[in-house]
């Protein structure tokens, strides 16, 4: 007879557990017995906490919803998060509705901090302040202005997200500039780093002669407006261990650099448009993913000229007509694993939204080793996915994809429908359950990038 799972050793547990990184897949497991709630709630479930959940229309419904109880004096809650998002009215126009010094009393373990709400000039200081009183935090996303922000020195970030696409700041990366002093304030722990925003100007001087290198960096993402005419942007001496990089169009100019090229070459993923994958293998890059959603996949581009016959990861988007292109793909990426498809407006019928998931999963079918599967459809709204995902899903599971092991299916909405497969004595080739968004996008993080995700977790 086997060993059941709470036979198992505590500590054994205990890590088993630690590898569940979504909310319902915790909730599921809390609510089978009180062995397993009890190592459950409140380590495991409330690691990650979102402030708030919805947007009320006043102050007062917001301290009505608001999470009373992570406030509470003496809830445990708190101290098992780790993971914090502010948006909504938590970030009202001039004022903020809890005190600074409340989120670092009630979550003082947090490693990481995501802000996806404009800040608005009067809670500049306050967020300022939060930032000051966390000595944990290893994470910071900003989806808003980096304008005003004073993050304290001693904070050793692994992962720093910029996104601001609302505001007219300009942001100049400088030695002496509030973004550039704490970029290079971060240089010996930063992993991961972004920089998104419409007017981000690079002054830095990134020469051999200097002592101005990210040696931890494997992930880069700038989308710099403009680049310094004086300033020699060395980026392979700047960043010497990068794997994944987001390239656009003003930064095509360094990328053919000569000092540059051995950068390209050591790139294990690649985000840009086809002919910066073009590029990147006459170089000698040997990439193992792609994503190209700047660009649709037309006849004229050469599939085995942009892309490695190693490729495991393809994210890609095409016009809903010129789906026939895909025909070559699996003779092209024999080794995919991980396969995204956004397809753009084209035909608007049920009947042909219909032809077109048949036609994905046919073309899905002829690839031995593929995991993962994405289908976005901007025109499709979610009703009428939900009536073809029974016929998207059957087929997968009938047999004709068996290594398929996670299916996500989206439209206009950008809201999910995701599936696991599962296996149990009645099918031996599984059959495919339907999961929330949550575990849909757990699903479609460790796919993505498998052998940088299990480093990480």
């Amino acid at each position: 007879m086997g060993l059941s799972l709470t036979g198992l050793n505590e500590d054994v547990l205990l890590h088993t557990i630690s590898y569940l990184n979504t909310f319902q897949s915790l909730l599921s497991l809390a609510s089978t017995c009180r062995l397993l709630h009890k190592l459950v709630v409140p380590e495991y479930l409330y690691k990650t906490v979102f402030l708030p959940l919805s947007r009320p229309c006043s102050k007062t419904e917001a301290l009505e919803r608001g999470p009373r109880w992570l406030f509470e004096p003496g809830s445990t809650v708190g101290h098992a998060a780790r993971s914090l998002t502010l948006r909504g009215p938590y970030m009202l126009r001039d004022s903020w509705l809890l005190p600074a010094e409340a989120v670092p009393q009630a979550m003082p373990h947090l490693s990481h901090i995501a802000i996806t709400d404009y800040l608005h000039s009067g809670l500049i200081a306050t967020v300022s302040e939060i930032l000051a009183r966390q000595p944990h935090l290893i994470s910071l996303s900003l989806k808003c202005a980096f304008r005003g922000l004073e993050p304290p020195p001693t904070l050793r970030l692994h992962t720093f997200d910029l996104y601001d696409w609302t505001s007219d700041a300009v942001y100049i990366v400088g030695h002496h500039t509030p973004l550039g002093v704490f970029l290079l304030s971060q240089r010996q722990t930063l992993r991961h780093l972004s920089l998104h925003a419409i007017n981000i100007e690079w002054e830095l001087k990134l020469t051999e002669g200097e002592e101005l290198v990210w040696l931890h960096v494997t992930e880069l993402e700038l989308d710099i407006s403009s680049i310094d005419p004086m300033c020699y942007f060395h980026i392979a001496h700047a960043f010497p261990s990068v794997q994944h990089y987001h390239t656009t169009e003003p930064q095509r100019s360094w990328i053919a650099q000569q000092p540059n090229l051995p950068f390209i070459r050591r790139l294990e993923s690649l985000s840009g448009e086809w002919e910066d994958m073009k590029h990147a293998l006459d170089v000698g890059a040997r990439l193992r993913r792609i994503i190209v959603s700047s660009s649709d996949l037309t006849e004229g581009i050469d599939l085995e000229a942009c892309l490695p016959q190693s490729i495991q990861g393809l994210t890609l988007t095409i016009q809903a007509q010129h789906c026939q292109v895909l025909e070559v793909l699996a003779s092209a990426a024999p080794s995919l694993e991980y396969l995204a498809i956004n397809i753009k407006a084209g035909w608007h019928s049920p009947s042909n939204t219909q032809k077109i998931l048949q036609y994905i999963n046919a073309v899905a079918s002829r690839f031995a080793s593929l995991r993962y599967l994405s289908v976005s459809l901007y025109w499709v709204d979610r009703p009428d996915l939900t009536a073809h995902s029974d016929t998207f899903t059957g087929i997968a599971a009938a047999g004709s994809c068996p290594s398929l092991c996670a299916i996500s299916l989206s439209g206009s909405d950008d809201r999910e429908l995701c599936w696991r497969r599962i296996f149990d004595s009645r099918d031996g080739h599984g059959r495919f359950v339907q999961v929330s968004e949550e575990d849909g996008e757990e699903s479609r993080k460790y796919y993505d990038w498998p052998w940088v995700y299990e480093n990480e977790n």
